[in-house]
C-alpha cells in the first residue's frame, strides 16, 4: 500500500495573483477530481494535508502490485485535465512523494514522513513528477539540512580541510603543481564525498561563503610553507563554481585576497567549468581577462564533457585545458581516442597546455605520452595528500 503526498506545483503563484476565495475554489475542484479518480478502488483515503498538499493512502489491486510506479503514474496522468473557474482555465501540475507499506515502514506517521522526504527530492530536482522514497534520498535530505546548519560559517582545519592532488609532467614525471581540493569530515557522519556536499552548497546558496573560506585557508597554508624549496616554484590550482564565477563582486574580492597575500599570482591557476562561460560568454571573457591582467592563469576543467562550441576556446584567453577522465579511461573506444587527438592538436596549435585527468594505469600513461599531452593527474602518480603527507613525501 503506497502513502502518497501530492503537492500542487507553484500554487503560491495562483494565491498571489488571485484572492484566497478564488484559490480555494481551484483547490475544491482539484479535490473533486482526486475523489473522482480514486473512488473506483476498494480502499483509498484522501485528505488535504497542507494548504496545497494532499495525503493519499491507496490499496493497490493485486494484478498491479509488481508494477506500482506505472500504475500510479497512469492514475496521475488522468488528473492533468483542465479546471474551469469563472470562465478561466487552469492546468495544474504536481509532484508526488511516495513511501510503501510495509516495505518502508509499518507506521502511518513514519510513512508520511518518508513520503515527504521523497517529495522534497522531487520538488528540488524538478525532473519528474513522481519520486519513490529510498534510503539514499533520506541520507541526501539529512545532508541538505546539515549543510543549512552551517549558516555561512566554515571552519577549516576542523571539519573542513584541504588536500593537494599533484599533477606531473608526462615525460619527466616531475611534479609541477597541485590541485587544491576540499574535504569534509563531519563529526557525526564521517567523511562526506565532495561530489555530494559541493552540489548541496550550490543549491543552498552557501557555495560563495564556502569558496571564500577555502581560499582564505589556502592562503594561510601557503604562507606557512612559503620557505619550502620544493613548493616554491610549484603551481596551485583552485576550482571556482559557476555561481561564484558569475558574481563580479565576489571575483573582485578573490582577486583582492590574492593581491594582499605574498603569493605570486603567476603560480595560481583558476579552474572554471564550461557552464561558467556558456551562458554569458561576454561576461566570462571580461572576468577571465581581468584575472589574466592580475597575473592568474586560467584553466577549463572537465573539458570535452559539455556541449559548447570549440569556438569558445578560440576566443577565451586561457592557459590550460583539463581533459576529463572519461576520455582517458575509455581510450580503447575509437570515438574517445579521436576526441583526445582533436583536443590535443587544437590545444597545441593555440598554445594552450593540456592536463589529462584520471590516469590510473601505465597503459593510460603510454597513451598520454603518444598524444604528447603536457601534464597528467591521477592515482598512478599520487592520491590527494594532506599537507603533512606532502611535506613528508618531499
Amino acid at each position: 500500500m503506497p502513502c502518497i503526498i501530492l503537492d500542487i506545483h507553484n500554487f503560491t503563484y495562483i494565491n498571489s495573483f488571485f484572492d484566497v476565495a478564488f484559490s480555494d475554489e481551484i483547490l475544491k475542484k482539484f479535490s473533486q477530481n482526486l475523489l473522482e479518480q480514486f473512488k473506483k478502488y476498494n480502499y483509498a483515503f484522501i485528505a488535504r494535508f497542507k494548504s496545497d498538499e494532499f495525503a493519499i493512502f491507496l490499496e493497490i489491486p493485486e494484478n498491479q502490485t509488481n508494477n506500482i510506479e506505472t500504475f500510479i503514474t497512469e492514475i496521475f496522468e488522468q488528473l492533468n485535465k483542465k479546471i474551469e473557474i469563472h470562465q478561466l482555465e487552469f492546468y495544474l501540475n504536481f509532484h508526488c512523494g511516495i513511501a510503501l507499506f510495509p516495505e518502508h515502514s509499518k507506521n502511518a506517521r513514519n510513512l508520511i514522513n518518508l513520503a515527504q522526504i521523497a517529495l522534497k527530492k522531487c520538488k528540488t530536482e524538478n525532473i519528474k513528477n513522481i519520486e519513490f522514497y529510498t534510503k539514499t534520498i533520506e541520507e541526501r535530505t539529512k545532508l541538505y539540512f546539515l549543510v543549512q546548519q552551517k549558516s555561512n560559517y566554515f571552519q577549516f582545519n576542523n571539519e573542513f580541510f584541504i588536500v593537494f592532488h599533484p599533477y606531473n609532467h608526462i615525460q619527466s614525471k616531475e611534479t609541477i603543481g597541485f590541485e587544491i581540493l576540499s574535504r569534509w569530515n563531519e563529526p557525526n557522519y564521517g567523511n562526506i564525498p565532495p561530489d555530494q556536499f559541493i552540489s548541496i552548497f550550490e543549491k543552498s546558496g552557501l557555495i560563495k561563503s564556502f569558496e571564500i573560506a577555502l581560499i582564505e585557508h589556502f592562503i594561510k597554508t601557503y604562507q606557512k610553507v612559503i620557505n619550502n624549496e620544493f613548493l616554491k616554484n610549484k603551481m596551485f590550482s583552485l576550482n571556482l563554481s559557476p555561481i561564484s564565477f558569475g558574481d563580479p563582486y565576489l571575483m573582485e574580492h578573490i582577486i583582492t585576497l590574492f593581491l594582499n597575500s605574498n603569493i605570486p599570482l603567476s603560480s595560481i591557476i583558476i579552474e572554471i567549468t564550461e557552464s561558467s562561460y556558456i551562458e554569458s560568454f561576454d561576461y566570462a571573457s571580461q572576468i577571465i581577462q581581468k584575472l589574466k591582467n592580475s597575473g592568474f592563469n586560467i584553466a577549463i576543467d572537465d573539458f570535452g564533457t559539455g556541449y559548447s562550441s570549440l569556438r569558445y576556446i578560440l576566443d577565451l584567453n586561457i592557459d590550460f585545458l583539463k581533459i576529463d577522465k572519461i576520455f582517458i579511461q575509455n581510450y580503447n573506444d575509437k570515438k574517445s581516442y579521436t576526441i583526445l587527438e582533436t583536443i590535443t592538436h587544437l590545444s597545441k596549435s593555440l598554445g594552450i597546455k593540456t592536463i589529462a585527468e584520471g590516469i590510473e594505469t601505465e597503459k593510460q600513461l603510454e597513451l598520454i605520452k603518444q598524444l604528447d599531452i603536457n601534464y597528467g593527474q591521477g592515482f598512478l602518480f599520487s592520491k590527494p595528500l594532506l599537507l603533512n603527507q606532502l611535506i613528508n613525501k618531499i
